[in-house]
């Protein structure tokens, strides 16, 4: 017989909520997101570990689970046409299914563009996808970083990133949790 044993709301909160909050916090460089131009709702999405090692941090821009406007942006020290890869094969689940993840460089439709991030044109890959669109870029040096976005109902000559806070997408994300265990 197999019990399951439901974490009190204090449990939930240190195991679950505040573990989550430090793999963000320990992202070790800038955080992306949309500019004060977007009014739609902010959340933290994924923390991604390879291992102990975390490899990549995104935040959300939208509601996930319905329907309009949703730009998930993240930042990883690996490539950026993987991470972007990944963002949009998470952000809708109830999306279509999608093809194989391509290899680089042969991205299914991509084209050279660019990204605007902290008012600078960086050159990007954006491609379409079965429910939107979905771009990779690397920032320029010191950073380095890779740069990815996956989005629907957006047009991609609109979105403007720029350096965030991460503590109000944490907040966004620590109510929604608590807010779903409350309900459950």
């Amino acid at each position: 017989m197999h019990h399951t044993v439901r974490l009190s709301r204090e449990q939930f909160h240190n195991r679950v909520v505040l573990a989550g909050e430090q793999r963000f916090r320990s992202w070790p460089t800038p955080v992306y997101g949309l500019d004060s131009g977007w009014t739609g709702s902010r959340v933290a999405g994924s923390a991604e570990m390879d291992g102990a090692v975390l490899r990549s941090v995104s935040l959300s821009h939208g509601e996930p689970a319905g329907t309009g406007p949703l730009v998930d942006v993240g930042v990883t020290a690996g490539d950026p046409v993987e991470l972007a890869q990944h963002l949009d094969r998470t952000s809708w689940p109830s999306a279509p299914p999608l093809p194989p993840v391509r290899p680089r460089p042969g991205v299914a439709g991509a084209i050279e563009t660019t990204v605007v991030v902290d008012g600078v044109a960086v050159p990007a890959l954006q491609w379409p996808t079965g429910v939107g669109w979905a771009a990779a870029a690397t920032l320029p040096a010191p950073l380095s970083l890779g740069l990815a976005l996956a989005a629907r109902d957006v047009d991609p000559d609109g979105v403007r990133l720029v350096r965030v806070e991460l503590e109000p997408y944490l907040a966004a994300r620590r109510d929604h949790l608590l807010s779903g265990y409350d309900q459950a």
